[in-house]
């Protein structure tokens, strides 16, 4: 054997575990299930939230509810959810009857109740109806019959006419009516009559100890009557009559004793149905026999109290003491252990060209293929345990792949054993088309001529999952992890998510008669276009990611096995999606109730779906192998009635009465909604949590239905619900919306007419017309006053600019005039200084003063000139900067001074700005404050403090020198020191206060304002 065969046994068993997954079936919600070959039959009791034991009678209303009624308590149902109906805890019960546009009840008193949109109100009988309300039937024309005592009434638009003003029909009769023929039948002294054309005549007079007595009749959709008849001995006979009496046919209904009747129907099938109350129902089939339906067949009782099929098709069967259940036709035929397989893990199906299916298995004791073929399944033994990929090639010889064992062939139902270097494990197989086989493994590989040999080009070590051949001759190779493979004319190209794959795991191919390649991968379907492909995923609508299988039927679906079971799609709703026509598909998903066993499934082998040579789809599953007929299969073609069941405004539940259809039952509680003019329903100011709470009633897999809808005024296309049953609605602004809602049912039919919601939110009086032109008018003198205002500012701006730069040309004539006045004046001083020492050279002595006072002059105009520039550094306009200054002029003030000087200067000061003349004359005032200290003051020690408050800063020179008396007037010739420190800070503003006694030192406050807007925080 080869070395791209050789691969350890337990490599090869990961490998096989790795393609096999099997998944829990998901839950149902509420009520129990239970399964019959044709039947998918769901049970809810007490146990599932069915509120109570026994249910005495079922009616549609034509909104869709199916209304039950129990020991005491009238229940609403959508096939979700039950809701009691008891006002006033009358014990209402609807009327038998089976259909109801509105619906009719009679409560234990035995009055005639007509629920009328969302209450009940009592009907008066006419004066000579005798006997209890028994039934209620609508005609189409609107009319609707009640059955009171023995007689029939008819009830139109609020008047009753009694039967007998449309035909001479004796009273005392039973009667009903055929809604399919528009006759009335009746039993009169054992007599079956019929009214037809507004005549009366009798049927059939049966001989009554050969033929029986009449006990009930039913009407027959194609015509004529099916007549239940009691023999002297109690067996009951079934007889189907014409018209004209002709018995057409008859059964023995297989009941014995006094057996008590309780209901009979037909179907829109035409099948007969009849029920007992201790002895279950009965169907009679097509073929004449009849199906069981009782404690030990299907319903676990014996107790039915009616029977009633609802506007799907659905067989409702009301028991005594266990609920009610549902019977809902099969899609799918599922064969398993009791049709004659060994093992229902199934992981292949191929067609037979002669008729019939093969079947592969993971089976045992050497079982692990079939072959299905009219019905009946027989072993086909030496095909190996592990039947895991199955083929049957041009020449009709039967390939199987096996787990382990290779590759097994039959010929004309002998097995000719293994293939001879075939590999260990053979997942799929395809024709070569010339003659041979591809095979898929740990590897590629080719059987020609009964010998299998690797294919060195490709890698291998690839996991081969699918194989399959298009109309060109392509071969395509789906691997694990590696992407899709092409062979075309001996070279290999490969492609992966790169290429648009949806993923490089492939587990399914499908080449169509269209040249068109489909890929199932672990996250979605591909499609190859040009030179790539494009994916659709279940955002998109898919049932599931992991396309496992894929075939088409003769109709134009596609059908899909996955890990969360099998799925419909057409072709043409996936070809408008990647033709860019459609944004989503829509997917019928099947599950337990349609037919199957399971959903869960195996993927990684191949084929996983097939279609037989009568268009039948099947699928291999965990649990047997399905079977379906698209041709035949029951759809859904029922458009679900949407209706609006609730609108709550923050939390309060509205009073929903107004002319929309599918208006919301009313609720105890329930706040007033008023209407406008137009009928729309007004929610009142500060609505910001508007919540509408909608079903469909649809009884067919009900938790597959979707919704959408959409808010005029809010939404510009519609919304995908999914299976949200509630809109919520947040912070909507004042204004009028429709808000319309509708629903799809299991099988993608949508209905034809939703459910509408007219509403207004109304305003605050800040949000109505009238506040908002008082508002706007508001606004505009606003704007007037704001522009008006914006003119004064700018003016001021002006104003303030043009003193502004007054002030500039202000301080530009000080500095100048400082300058002129004091350096002008040093520089001349100088000049004549000069001018002495030159000419005083030949005296030394006197030379030498002048240039002493030279020097010093010099120095001092060097001080001012430092000053006047430091003044009118734009740099230095800062508090901070000041007290700098202060320090440094202090500092080199006392160098050549005995004078300690101690600074009491904030740590942190603030940069405030302080004017150039402000500063100038703070640094002049303190420099002369400090002089008198020195030459007056015989002190020791100097202190120099800053202090910053919001309007204004301070600067305080203290000494502790011999001091004297504030108060004494200064004498004649005493200097003007003090008096020019006045002068200067009453010029900036600020004051001068200076305080002394003898000997204890002088102090001297100088405080000048802050600049307004400038001024620091507290």
């Amino acid at each position: 054997m080869h070395a791209w065969f050789q691969v350890a046994r337990f490599n090869r068993l990961l490998a096989a575990l790795l393609f096999l997954a099997s998944f829990i079936n998901p839950a149902q919600p509420g009520g129990a299930e239970s399964d019959s070959s044709e039947w998918f039959i769901k049970n809810w009791s007490v146990d599932d939230g069915f509120p109570g034991s026994s249910v005495f009678n079922v009616c549609q209303t034509r909104d869709g509810y199916l209304w039950l009624s129990t020991q005491d308590r009238l229940v609403r149902f959508d096939g979700i959810r039950f809701v009691v109906i008891d006002p006033d805890g009358r014990g209402i019960m609807p009327l038998p009857g089976r259909r109801h546009e509105r619906l009719w009840c009679r409560d234990s008193r035995g009055r005639l109740l007509l629920r009328d949109g969302n209450s009940f109100r009592a009907v008066a009988l006419p004066a000579d109806a005798k006997g209890p309300v028994r039934s209620a039937t609508e005609s189409p024309d609107g009319t609707t019959w009640i059955g009171v005592g023995s007689e029939a009434f008819a009830w139109r638009n609020g008047q009753w006419r009694p039967l007998a003003e449309f035909a001479d029909i004796p009273k005392g009769v039973g009667w009903l009516r055929d809604a399919a023929t528009n006759r009335f039948w009746c039993i009169l002294s054992n007599q079956v009559g019929c009214f037809e054309a507004g005549e009366f005549h009798q049927v059939w007079s049966p001989r009554v100890k050969e033929d029986g007595r009449p006990e009930a009749l039913v009407g027959r959709r194609g015509g004529g009557v099916w007549c239940v008849t009691r023999l002297p001995n109690e067996e009951l006979t079934l007889r189907g009559m014409q018209t004209d009496g002709a018995v057409t046919s008859e059964a023995p209904i297989p009941w014995r004793g006094g057996v008590l009747l309780t209901d009979l129907f037909v179907d829109r099938r035409d099948d007969f149905w009849i029920s007992a109350s201790t002895h279950g129902a009965l169907r009679l089939k097509p073929d004449g026999s009849w199906e069981i339906f009782n404690a030990s067949r299907g319903i676990g009782t014996d107790h039915v109290r009616t029977l009633f099929e609802d506007l799907e098709g659905n067989i409702w069967i009301p028991t005594d003491g266990n609920g009610i259940f549902r019977l809902t036709r099969r899609a799918f035929r599922t064969y398993g252990a009791a049709d004659g397989l060994t093992t229902e893990n199934i992981y292949a199906v191929a067609v037979s060209r002669e008729g019939g299916v093969w079947i592969g298995a993971h089976g045992n004791r050497g079982e692990g293929f079939f072959r299905w073929h009219e019905g009946e399944i027989t072993r086909q033994p030496g095909m190996g345990p592990y039947a895991w990929s199955v083929h049957e090639d041009s020449a009709g010889d039967v390939w199987a792949g096996n787990f382990e064992s290779g590759l097994l062939r039959l010929r004309q139902g002998a097995p000719m054993g293994l293939v001879p270097n075939s590999p260990a494990n053979v997942f799929a197989i395809c024709d070569d088309g010339e003659g041979g086989l591809w095979i898929g493994g740990i590897g590629l590989g080719r059987v020609r001529q009964g010998r299998a040999e690797p294919v060195a080009e490709f890698p291998p070590d690839t996991k081969i999952s699918s194989l399959t051949r298009d109309v060109s001759g392509t071969l395509w190779i789906g691997t694990q992890g590696k992407g899709l493979w092409a062979l075309h004319v001996g070279a290999f190209t490969q492609f992966s998510s790169a290429s648009g794959l949806a993923s490089d795991t492939v587990l399914s191919l499908y080449a169509d008669s269209r040249d068109a390649l489909w890929v199932g991968t672990t996250r979605g379907l591909s499609l190859r276009q040009g030179e790539g492909f494009a994916s659709i995923t279940r955002a998109q609508g898919l049932a599931s990611d992991t396309v496992s299988g894929l075939a088409e039927d003769r109709l134009g679906n596609f059908w899909m096995h996955s890990s969360e079971g099998i799925s419909r799609i057409s072709r043409k709703a996936l070809e408008d999606f990647f033709g860019g026509r459609a944004s989503a598909v829509f997917s019928v998903s099947y599950g337990r109730e349609d037919g199957l066993a399971t959903r869960a499934s195996t993927v990684g082998t191949q084929p996983r779906v097939c279609q037989d040579r009568d268009g039948r789809m099947w699928f291999a599953t965990l649990k047997g192998v399905a079977v379906i007929d698209p041709a035949s299969m029951p759809l859904n073609t029922y458009p679900p009635p949407v209706v609006l069941e609730e609108v709550r405004v923050n939390g309060i539940v509205q009073d929903p009465d107004g002319p929309q259809q599918g208006a919301p039952p009313q609720s105890s509680g329930a706040a007033s909604a008023k209407l406008d003019q137009e009928g729309r329903r007004q929610f009142p100011p500060g609505s910001r949590g508007i919540e509408i709470h909608y079903t469909a009633n649809t009884f067919v897999a009900p938790e597959k239905v979707r919704f959408r809808y959409r808010l005029e005024g809010v939404h510009s296309d519609w919304v995908d619900a999914g299976g949200r049953r509630q809109a919520v609605f947040d912070q909507l602004a004042p204004g009028h919306y429709r808000f319309e809602v509708t629903a799809c049912n299991n099988d993608g039919v949508w209905s034809e007419q939703g459910a509408v919601l007219a509403f207004a939110v109304l305003p605050f009086f800040w949000q109505t017309r009238a506040f908002k032109f008082a508002l706007s008018a508001t606004a505009l003198l606003a704007v007037a006053l704001l522009v008006r205002d914006l003119a004064t500012r700018r003016l001021r701006r002006q104003l303030a600019l043009a003193e502004q730069e007054a002030a500039v040309e202000r301080e530009r004539s000080r500095i100048s005039q400082d300058m002129h006045d004091d350096l002008g004046a040093r520089l001349t001083k100088l000049s004549v200084l000069g001018e002495l020492a030159g000419r005083s050279l030949a005296q030394p002595g006197e030379a030498q003063a002048y240039l002493k006072n030279l020097s010093a002059l010099a120095r001092e105009s060097a001080e001012s000139l430092s000053e006047l520039i430091w003044t009118v550094k734009p740099a230095n306009d800062t508090l901070r900067s000041l007290a700098n200054r202060l320090s440094q002029q202090t500092h080199d003030f006392l160098t050549e001074t005995d004078l300690r000087c101690r600074f009491d200067f904030p740590e942190d000061l603030p940069d405030q700005p302080i004017s150039a003349e402000v500063r100038q004359q703070m640094v002049f005032a303190v420099k002369e404050a400090i002089n008198n200290v020195v030459k007056h003051a015989r002190a020791t020690e100097l202190r120099l403090a800053l202090l910053v408050e919001r309007d204004f800063f301070s600067i305080t020179i203290s000494d502790n020198g011999q001091g004297f008396s504030s108060e004494a007037p200064v004498a004649s010739g005493a200097g003007n020191g003090l008096p020019n420190l006045r002068q200067r800070l009453a010029k900036l503003g600020g004051r001068c206060e200076i305080n002394g006694r003898f000997g204890q030192g002088t102090t001297v406050q100088l405080t000048v304002p802050l600049p307004s807007g400038s001024r620091t925080s507290e």
